[in-house]
């Protein structure tokens, strides 16, 4: 890929050096935990030790008068109102509090808060702080906690469901399929891992008589809102800042109570307060992700045409329900796929468990849509002996069937499914891959290779999260300004969007300056999840700068004293046509604008334009992975051996970035796959608490990726971007999974659960082989291959 730095002119599609990156690599940047906040308290939270059980008094006494100890605050000691988790979804009686009362229903639910002059001292009076809990059932397993009888969390409720919807039944959706073809999976719990964990600054005071935060977070106006209704004070009462974040993944999307209780503490005490989470504390109080049991069944014709597809699929809410709570609904959105299956029966429910709260996570209930329908795909390929790569095309939409709205509610704009699965079978050398196979299973070699495919659409920019606001505004020093409601931590805004100022207002990118992540500079925003941020706020400052340029347009008119239309707007700034040598400059015209001499009312004002830009829906970018793996029989270790993928994310401002974003998204897709799982004991207590204990790949443990891309633009927005930083994860999980299974699967194995450890792939193989080799087997988490229940 070659890459360009920019001095003028249209650079839109060029592969353009991120600007971001020398003060992030040379470590000049400032994160949360970075930031020298004179006179700052810091905060220790005393967590539960026990899944569920009934709170009683807290001891907190000799914590008081220990060295350094400035306070300690239990539920009883802050006039803090509980958080809802998602009002008009959620039952009100599964609010949380902020300090936990009554009940604990996880590990990691926060009892009390040490604020002390240091962290160490803090730390230390922390460790004397004793609940008195009342052990009570746990129920930590998504299935037994839906089961008649189960432990309840809130006893007001009577159930464990927090939410739940679906399609309603479809008569005879079966009648005319040759086949049907059943599976259950489990979409194992996952922990988002970001390199900086959860941290805040809470400084009071500013604005006046309110609060200003230093969060890492990817929500700056989404958590001043919360944090705002948490505290009771107005929302233009309190002020949060994004500094640089060490990575997001959607967990960091939440507004955690850590920051709500630092907040009050601060407001209390009259000092700021500071707290950085530890790893430990990471993995317990940070949301987790996917975390679902998926049924499916798949009718299909004996060529392989798809005639229906029933499913059911329980969620995990974890212990507080929130946005968790309806990330089924958007498996359920997506549970068509790229195919045009005729008829679908799909029905999903949420149910809270003695487990951390469970919230999006790259994808969000996308990548689970893909992974129960690619499975399945497979399996039903497998069991009618087509080839899955051309059940797949014989199944895809048409181009000619788009715009459409699915079986299930996506409002699909437009794709080309065989186009990206034609890219990523010619880019794999399919043909040449099931040569080698067929061979080396003729041979009877004891590792064995697999070859998987997954077709994927996903929706960016989802619910209602498809406008955003934008600026932009032209200095007298020749200098610009652009801003944007999103909020970046990692993807390359700062070069993306000054790349799109840069093209419209005909100036060098060095130019032009990039203004996020305050509230109390940035008037509005929904912040960056849900592959969002280009399409909307690239979108708004692409059009704040086009009126930017006509607004100067009209100065320019003033100046020259010609008409506006037969002003022309170039790289030397504006000019009248056909006149040569007369012409006004950027900074010429925000000058006159500013000091009025070149505005008809005389009255100078700042030369800016500031809009909301409403794309209407979301877009849906699509492609195709194809993933090679060895899987050796005797130990049961799989070795990624290659990942090819072919994403369409409608136009591409900047390869680069496009190719950082699935890279990224790949890794941890395969993650999934072979590594991640997170697990408790029967007692609900994490038994993958750490780094030790949950497994996540280095480098080493992948191989290189082959990425590339089409290009199917979307009409939605003017720059017919979609999101793509969600993409590499859903299409490359099932990918690497059906490579796995296949490699396998001439032995008779049907299904194995993920993670695909070698334990887990090893079972499956000694299961098969101990039993009628014309048994089919399904691996579930008996053969996980780690001790605790399957979340």
């Amino acid at each position: 890929m070659s890459v360009t730095t920019h001095s003028g002119g249209s650079i839109l599609g060029h592969a353009v050096k991120r600007t971001e990156d020398q003060e992030l690599i040379t470590g000049a940047g400032l994160y949360t935990g970075d930031l020298p906040v004179e006179g700052s308290l810091h905060a220790v939270f005393v967590r539960s030790p026990i899944a569920h059980g009934t709170l009683g008094d807290i001891d907190v006494e000799e914590a008081k008068g220990m060295p350094g100890v400035v306070a300690v605050y239990t539920h009883a000691d802050l006039d803090v109102a509980d958080r809802p988790g998602l009002p008009g979804v959620v039952p009100d009686a599964m609010a949380r509090p902020h300090l936990a009362t009554g009940k604990v229903r996880f590990v990691g639910d926060i009892v009390a808060v040490v604020i002390g002059e240091t962290a160490g001292q803090a730390l230390d009076a922390a460790e004397t702080v004793f609940p008195d809990i009342d052990p009570l059932p746990a129920v930590t397993g998504i299935e037994e906690a839906y089961a008649d009888g189960a432990p309840l969390l809130f006893d007001e409720v009577g159930s464990n469901l927090c939410a739940g919807a679906g399609t309603g039944d479809v008569e005879g959706i079966f009648d005319e399929a040759d086949v049907v073809v059943s599976g259950k999976f489990y979409n194992q719990k996952l922990a988002g891992v970001p390199m900086e964990p959860n941290a805040c600054v809470a400084e009071p005071g500013t604005p006046e008589g309110g609060i200003t935060l230093w969060l890492s977070t990817q929500t700056p106006h989404g958590a001043r809102d919360a944090l705002a209704g948490d505290l009771g004070l107005e929302a233009d009462q309190v002020r949060v800042v994004a500094p640089r974040v060490g990575g997001g993944f959607g967990p960091k999307a939440t507004a955690y109570p850590e920051y709500t209780i630092a907040a009050k503490a601060a407001l209390v005490l009259g000092r700021p307060v500071r707290w950085t989470e530890t790893r430990s504390e990471n993995m317990l109080s940070m949301v987790h992700g996917r975390a679902q049991v998926q049924w499916a069944e798949l009718g299909v014709k004996n060529d392989g045409k798809i005639v229906g597809l029933r499913a059911t699929v329980i969620g995990d809410g974890g212990a507080y329900p929130a946005v968790g709570a309806i990330l089924p609904s958007l498996t359920q959105l997506l549970a068509q796929g790229v195919y045009d299956i005729p008829a679908i029966d799909f029905t999903w429910k949420t149910v809270v468990t003695n487990t951390t709260t469970v919230g999006a996570y790259r994808g969000a209930g996308r990548p689970e849509a893909t992974q129960l329908l690619e499975r399945i795909i497979d399996m039903a390929a497998d069991e009618i002996g087509v080839d899955p790569l051309e059940m797949r095309r014989l199944n895809y939409l048409q181009p000619e069937q788009y715009p459409m709205t699915s079986l299930t509610g996506a409002e699909y704009d437009n794709a080309d499914h065989e186009k990206s699965l034609e890219a990523v079978k010619a880019a794999a050398g399919y043909d040449q891959l099931l040569a080698e196979q067929k061979r080396r299973r003729d041979a009877g070699e004891r590792v064995a290779m697999g070859i998987g495919i997954g077709s994927y659409v996903e929706v960016t920019a989802p619910l209602g999260l498809d406008g955003e606001y934008g600026s932009a505004q032209a200095h007298p020093d020749g200098t610009f300004t652009v801003m944007a409601g999103t909020s970046a931590h990692g993807q390359g805004h700062e070069t993306a969007f000054a790349q799109l100022a840069s093209s419209v207002l005909g100036v060098p990118m060095d130019k032009v300056k990039v203004v996020q992540s305050d509230t109390a500079v940035v008037r509005s925003g929904a912040g960056t999840l849900g592959s969002r941020s280009l399409q909307t706020g690239g979108s708004a400052i692409h059009n704040a700068s086009q009126e930017l340029v006509s607004r100067a347009r009209e100065i320019a008119a003033h100046l020259l004293e010609a008409a506006v239309e037969d002003i022309e707007h170039s790289d030397d700034g504006f000019g009248v046509r056909g006149v040569a040598g007369h012409t006004v400059s950027w900074s010429q015209i925000a000058t006159a604008s500013e000091d009025g001499t070149g505005l008809e009312d005389g009255n100078g004002r700042a030369l800016r334009e500031d809009l909301d830009f409403k794309q209407g829906q979301s877009s849906f970018p699509f492609g195709s992975h194809i993933s090679v793996v060895d899987v050796d029989l005797d130990t049961g270790m799989v070795t990624p051996r290659r990942h090819v993928a072919v994403d369409d994310c409608g136009k591409i401002l900047n390869p680069m970035l496009v190719a950082g974003q699935q890279h990224g998204g790949i890794a941890q897709g395969i993650s999934q796959a072979l590594f991640e799982r997170v697990t408790y004991d029967e007692d609900g207590n994490p038994t993958s608490g750490n780094l030790a204990s949950y497994t996540i790949p280095s480098a080493a443990d992948l191989c290189s990726y082959e990425a590339s891309n089409t290009e199917t633009p979307t009409f939605l927005n003017p720059i017919g971007a979609k999101g793509i930083g969600e993409s590499g994860t859903i299409g490359s999980t099932p990918a690497v999974h059906n490579a796995v299974v296949d490699a396998v699967s001439h032995l008779g194995v049907r299904h194995i659960d993920m993670p695909l450890t070698p334990e887990a792939v090893w079972r499956a193989i000694q299961g098969v082989s101990a039993s009628d080799p014309a048994t089919r087997q399904q691996a579930g988490p008996e053969y996980a291959g780690m001790a605790g229940t399957e979340n």
